[in-house]
């Protein structure tokens, strides 16, 4: 009859560690086994008395039980897995128009809460620009004609985007004022 580790294994006492794995036997029981890490190294790198020691081979066993123990805490304590990170940039997109006659967008700016300036210039009514997450932005509309140019103010934008997610689409428009 032989057992399988049928889940994670979870560190259960920071003074005292010890790694708890639930098993499963042929049959469907299981039960929870635990090792103290301070005795299972102690046995993995002491040679058997009397015996040929395999310290060396052990000791490469210890290593790869360690960083899975390392990397399974680590993954367990974040709360991620790869492919559910919140993106540090997202890439928002719309299209921008102006209200007043004759004019038109030719640029879109938006000015972060800790100062830093993104712009993205506006073609056929449309733009595209990279922002980093978890901020909120000014937007400011540049506009042009009759032979005037000027910029106006077009409201805010919260990027507050979640795993899974790069992408936001937002539209934008202004009444111009020379």
């Amino acid at each position: 009859m032989a057992a399988k580790v049928v889940s994670s294994l979870a560190l259960e006492n920071r003074a005292h560690p010890t790694l708890a794995f639930d098993v499963e036997d042929d049959f469907g029981a299981g039960q929870q086994a635990f090792v103290g890490i301070e005795g299972w190294l102690k046995a993995m790198t002491t040679a058997p008395a009397g015996g040929k020691s395999h310290t060396g081979r052990n000791i490469g066993i210890v290593v790869v039980v360690l960083a899975v123990v390392v990397v399974g805490y680590l993954l367990l304590t974040l709360g991620t897995s790869l492919g559910h990170l919140t993106p540090s940039t997202v890439t928002v997109t719309g299209s921008v128009s102006t209200t007043g006659v004759g004019t038109h967008a030719v640029s879109v700016g938006f000015s972060s809460d800790d100062g830093q300036v993104f712009n993205a210039a506006v073609v056929n009514g449309q733009y595209s620009v990279s922002l980093p997450n978890d901020h909120t932005y000014s937007v400011q509309i540049g506009w042009s004609g009759f032979g005037f140019s000027g910029i106006c103010n077009a409201g805010s934008l919260p990027v507050n985007q979640g795993p899974g997610s790069s992408g936001l689409t937002n539209n934008w428009s202004c009444w111009p004022e020379s």
